[in-house]
């Protein structure tokens, strides 16, 4: 990470939020570089106008420095691009309005994760391998990239060949939420859509991702991926 004036601001601010919110409610504080090669990208504003503190009456956005809005008297999810007004008015069956919500110490922004769950930060030391970084899928022996971007509703993003195969019909996967060691997308809607759902291993260098027909809890396809580059 570059030691400029910003990035010095930006990692004193992330320390004051740990310290005040604890290792609950603590800072999302990793590096992305420059975004790899994820599917969706944030929309609205991207990572800026988080925040507000207890007693100012600000609404909260969940961004980088403030994952959960901890002290905030009120929270909300901007939009990224998989869950902006006009991807939603396309794909109402994908958006429902019951979906995951963010109150202050609850970033459950999305559709990615199970109803209900908690958005965690992701596991710091694997985000460098997630940098557009080169892949294969065990088996076929196909290589691609594996990218990661900040999404607006303060969840790292993650895509690219992390899909149940290559063909460009299964585009839409795109852009899973990166929870701690978990690969999340579209588990909210797992009853009624496909989902799938994975896992980074400790060493950050193999990926077990589940692929998953509507409502069922056998994945229909399972692949692994290992890292080359």
């Amino acid at each position: 990470m570059r030691t400029t004036t910003t990035t010095m601001v930006m990692l004193m601010a992330a320390a004051i939020l740990l310290i005040a919110c604890g290792s609950g409610d603590g800072a999302v504080n990793w590096d992305n570089g420059d975004g790899g090669s994820a599917g969706n990208t944030s929309t609205d504003g991207g990572n800026t106008g988080s925040g507000s503190s207890s007693g100012n009456g600000e609404v909260c956005n969940p961004t980088m420095e403030n994952g959960w809005c901890a002290d905030a008297d009120n929270c909300e999810c901007l939009p990224t691009d998989s869950t902006s007004e006009e991807a939603c008015a396309a794909s109402p069956e994908l958006c429902p309005p019951d979906g995951n919500k963010c109150t202050p110490g609850h970033n459950q922004c999305g559709y990615n994760l199970p109803k209900g769950a908690d958005y965690q930060s992701p596991v710091e030391k694997c985000v460098p391998y997630l940098n557009g970084n080169t892949w294969r899928e065990v088996g076929p022996q196909y290589d691609g990239e594996i990218g990661n971007e900040l999404e607006a509703n303060g969840q790292l993003g993650v895509g690219g060949l992390i899909r149940p195969d290559s063909d460009e019909a299964y585009s839409y996967y795109t852009s899973y939420s990166m929870s701690g060691s978990l690969l999340c997308w579209n588990l909210f809607n797992r009853d009624n859509f496909e989902s799938a759902e994975g896992k980074i291993s400790e060493d950050c260098e193999t990926i077990d991702m589940s692929y998953f027909k509507p409502g069922s809890t056998e994945p229909y396809v399972t692949k692994q991926f290992v890292f080359i580059e």
